[in-house]
């Protein structure tokens, strides 16, 4: 079953989600050459996914973004990938104090989207 998106909008998704539960790290992917630069070090902004498909993944935060932000996420699926690459914020709501997000994929590794498409088809979500 595909869940209706929350912004509202017809439904553009290729693939249907799967509910997963695991922590990831967000980087603004703007800020990434300037901290590796000076501090060597990238201060990672904490997140939890609540489901992901081949476009992307859905996830919330008490950090605070705009739509059409760049991010770069970094997750290990349960039993599964890491997963990493840069998304776009798609959609974005928020409820006293904490954020959901839509993120699409906009740069993900050939093998990063081949263990992907492999987790999800292992859990007939393709």
């Amino acid at each position: 079953m595909i869940d209706a998106p929350v912004y509202g909008g017809p439904e553009r998704r290729l693939s249907a989600r799967l509910p997963v539960q695991c922590l990831l790290d967000l980087y603004r992917a703007h800020e990434m050459p300037q901290v590796h630069a000076k501090a060597g070090t990238v201060p990672t902004l904490p997140g939890w996914v609540a489901n992901i498909n081949l476009g992307g993944v859905s996830l919330t935060t008490s950090q605070a973004f705009t739509d059409g932000d760049e991010l770069i996420v970094e997750f290990a699926l349960p039993d599964g990938p890491t997963i990493h690459g840069i998304s776009r914020i798609i959609w974005s709501s928020s409820d006293q104090g904490i954020n959901t997000y839509g993120l699409a994929f906009v740069n993900l590794s050939w093998p990063t989207r081949w263990r992907l498409r492999r987790f999800l088809s292992r859990h007939q979500a393709i």
